[in-house]
Order: structure tokens, then C-alpha cells, then sequence
């Protein structure tokens, strides 16, 4: 995470780490529907190791669209800091 200190960014700066958090979160999200489609399309009974490695990628997946909101958070918060500066 981009721990700057707010004042010190310049306002291109911080849209552009914010755009690439929103890129990372959409990604992520996309990631986590394609697990989502493997763990419905999967017979835990025939296949419980696909179960195991899609359920492994949703939780990945989740992770990193968490992690991505979070920057993208900070990043708009730092937009908001530098206006106010």
C-alpha cells in the first residue's frame, strides 16, 4: 500500500495510483467470478481437489480485491488531502 505522505503528491500522481487500484479491483473481481463458476461447476464428490483449488482462488481472489479498495481509498484520500493543502 502507498503509504506517501499527502503533501508531498502531486494530484496526477494520486489519480493515477487511485486508477490503478480500481484496475486491480476489477480484476480481482473477475478472478473471484471465474472461481465462483468453478466451485458451481464442480461435483465435490468426483473432483474435490478442483473444489479445493477454486475455493483457494475465491479466497485469493478476495484478498486482492480487498487489498485493491483499500488503495484505492488511500489514494482518494490523499486526492482529498492535497486539494485541501
Amino acid at each position: 500500500m502507498d503509504t506517501d505522505t499527502p503533501n508531498l503528491n502531486d494530484a496526477a500522481h494520486d489519480r493515477k495510483e487511485w486508477w490503478e487500484a480500481k484496475i486491480a479491483e476489477f480484476e480481482a473481481r473477475l478472478e473471484k467470478m471465474d472461481a465462483e463458476r468453478r466451485l458451481e461447476a464442480n461435483d465435490a464428490l468426483k473432483d474435490l481437489r478442483a473444489e479445493f483449488d477454486a475455493a483457494t482462488d475465491w479466497t485469493e481472489a478476495s484478498w486482492d480485491e480487498f487489498k485493491a479498495k483499500t488503495q484505492a481509498w488511500w489514494n482518494k484520500t490523499e486526492m482529498k488531502t492535497d486539494e485541501a493543502i
